[in-house]
């Protein structure tokens, strides 16, 4: 061959490296999905068919004699699918080879199956030290084991024909094989990596939104019924918190697994970000979907309630459920979304392992919220927020203990809007950094004014998560004291448990700090979640206050054992009680009777505006 034909034949075995790449990109996003065995199966073939193709432009290297990248494809196949892609591509090649014929056909064959073999290897290799897998390093070395291998084999061929390639095609071999490795390398790897990882979730082994929202998409053009499920994990945010990325992969994993084993035939998941996952049940008969069915989501909640072994402890979780059908209305997957998360939010106010089918009163409460926002937006401006105090009574003497804070939102349109509603909304827009340092200096000021020292009247203040995790909250504080001159000790910073679940370590830096001023901190609505006994043994609260509904449980034969129970264990602990919801003379009876330090409720009286306070503090 002229210098020039085999230049040509360089240029037409490396095309067909090209083209085969190009097949192969297309091809990956659907192979994703199948499994793993017949992915492998396809992988293998495709690489046998340009293993072929190649011998089908070989360079000829004497009678008998041909030099194609056949070797290399066959190595590669077994590099990026293992055995099994590996004897579907040695097959292929063989039995062409063997077609072909000719002197050179043993030496061929034995070439390919000694390159399938290096493929081998270097697969198990990468799964040993997937760090370095995808390495340039790999595909240089594959590429030169197999010119190595490819001219030991040469050995079989008779000296003329052996001689007559080494002189003229050592060049050819030497720059084709490795530079045809790094290629399909690049793209069969580092290119397909990154589609999967834009197709597939790497940790959970689902579908990413994009892929996921293009089947919905699907099933809504030929108007298939199915039903979209938002599944939020609670205190998902907590377990990773407190625990190692390690951790937090491997409980998605199992979550994920979970949700696999639950799925019924033709349905599909995806995960959102952090902890949501949506679910997709189709109705392959395109009949309308039945009425909701809680006994098959009890199920679901049931198996991902339980609790998960990961890393030798227990992770305990609940889930909030948001599901929004569709049976062929005029609806897009935009539109669906949102219905999807209305259910799950109003799931999560409901309570946990709350289902929630969406309907449309929820797209009115979506709509209030709205306007709150809105309007929230200019109430601290427009002086429509206020303070009322409710007081507090030591239970053993009679005598007042102090106020509570309790915040209140009269818009002229709105009305009386209860702090439920929108004090979750000024969380959530981070509203509640403004109002609650308001909150804070007005409850301060309006102490001090009232009841100056020596009084040693207290005033418990609410405190937002948001704002306990905002760094300047205790130079906030300390500012709030100095500007009212009320002293730090007649100050209480009331949280709730659920305000520190997913940063503990950063509320305790921080509580620490609010205790260096001096201020009080209690713990509210104890006894609602799992952890309030950690948070004892952890945070620096000096008063316990026990949720308003064990108090009115007062009365019931078990639950008023367990509220005993509650009451002794923390006196234990040497922390002061105070009783939130006190309404009947047998509730007081009763706490007297278990030495319960404070109270406070409507037996003894409604919040007051400030300008009642008075008779209180200064009776006559």
């Amino acid at each position: 061959m002229t210098g020039w034909e085999k230049l040509v034949s360089l240029v037409q075995n490396m095309t067909v490296v090209i083209v085969f790449i190009l097949i192969g990109n297309r091809l990956y996003p659907s192979l994703i999905h199948w499994n793993p065995s017949m992915r492998k199966l396809v992988i293998g073939l495709l690489f046998g068919a340009a293993g072929v193709l190649s011998m089908m432009m070989p360079i000829h290297a004497g009678e008998g004699s041909i030099v194609s990248i056949k070797n290399i494809i066959t190595a590669l196949s077994a590099w990026i699918g293992g055995p099994i892609s590996a004897i579907v591509t040695l097959a292929c090649v063989v039995v062409y080879r063997v077609y072909l014929g000719g002197i050179g056909m043993p030496a061929g064959v034995g070439a390919s199956v000694s390159a399938a073999l290096i493929g081998i290897l270097f697969q198990y290799s990468r799964h040993a030290d997937r760090r370095h897998s995808f390495q340039l390093v790999n595909p240089i070395a594959i590429g030169i084991l197999i010119l190595l291998n490819s001219l030991a084999w040469s050995w079989m061929l008779p000296e003329v024909n052996r001689s007559y390639m080494i002189k003229h095609y050592s060049v050819i071999l030497i720059v084709m094989y490795p530079l045809a490795s790094i290629f399909f390398h690049y793209f069969m790897n580092v290119e397909w990596k990154r589609q999967r990882e834009f197709i597939v979730d790497d940790i959970t082994g689902f579908p990413q939104f994009k892929p996921f929202k293009s089947s919905l998409q699907k099933l809504i053009k030929t108007r298939t019924p199915f039903v979209l499920t938002l599944i939020h994990i609670d205190g998902f945010k907590t377990i990773s918190a407190l625990n190692t990325m390690a951790v937090k992969n491997e409980l998605l994993k199992q979550i994920s697994k979970r949700i696999t084993h639950w799925l019924p035939e033709g349905g599909s998941a995806c995960r959102l970000e952090g902890e949501q996952f949506l679910i997709c049940l189709v109705d392959p008969t395109k009949r309308k979907l039945p009425e909701f069915d809680s006994e098959y989501w009890n199920e679901m909640q049931t198996l991902l309630s339980s609790p998960y072994l990961v890393e030798h402890q227990l992770c305990h979780i609940t889930i909030s459920t948001g599901m929004k059908s569709y049976n062929g209305e005029d609806i897009t997957i935009d539109r669906m979304l949102p219905h999807a998360y209305a259910a799950l939010k109003h799931a999560q106010e409901t309570g946990v392992n709350q289902t929630v089918q969406y309907h449309e009163k929820l797209t009115e409460q979506i709509r209030h919220r709205t306007l709150i926002e809105v309007y929230l937006r200019s109430a601290l401006k427009e002086n429509q927020l206020s303070l009322q105090y409710q007081p507090q009574y030591e239970l053993q003497t009679g005598a007042l203990r102090g106020f509570e804070a309790l915040m209140r939102w009269n818009h002229p349109d709105l009305g009386c809007i209860p702090p439920s509603d929108f004090i979750p909304v000024a969380e959530e827009t981070r509203l509640i950094l403004p109002i609650g340092q308001w909150a804070l200096r007005q409850a301060c000021e309006t102490l001090q004014r009232l009841a100056p020292s020596p009084s040693t009247l207290t005033i418990s203040v609410n405190i937002s998560g948001i704002q306990l995790l905002d760094e300047q909250f205790p130079t906030q504080v300390s500012n709030a004291l100095t500007a009212s001159g009320l002293h730090a000790e007649r100050l209480e910073l009331e949280l709730t448990e659920s305000s520190l679940l997913d940063t503990l370590d950063i509320a305790e830096r921080q509580l620490k700090s609010l205790q260096s001023l001096g201020v009080r901190l209690a713990l509210d609505d104890f006894g609602r979640g799992f952890s309030s006994m950690n948070y004892l043994r952890k945070l620096p609260f000096h008063l316990i206050k026990i949720d308003k509904s064990f108090i009115h449980d007062i009365g019931n034969a078990t639950e008023h054992e367990v509220t005993g129970s509650m009451i002794q264990f923390i006196k234990q602990m040497k922390y002061g009680i105070v009783a939130e919801g006190l309404e009947t003379y047998e509730q007081l009876t009763y706490l007297r009777k278990l030495h319960c330090d404070f109270a406070q409720g409507y037996l003894f009286g409604k919040p007051l505006q400030d300008n009642q306070l008075s008779t209180l503090i200064n009776p006559v």
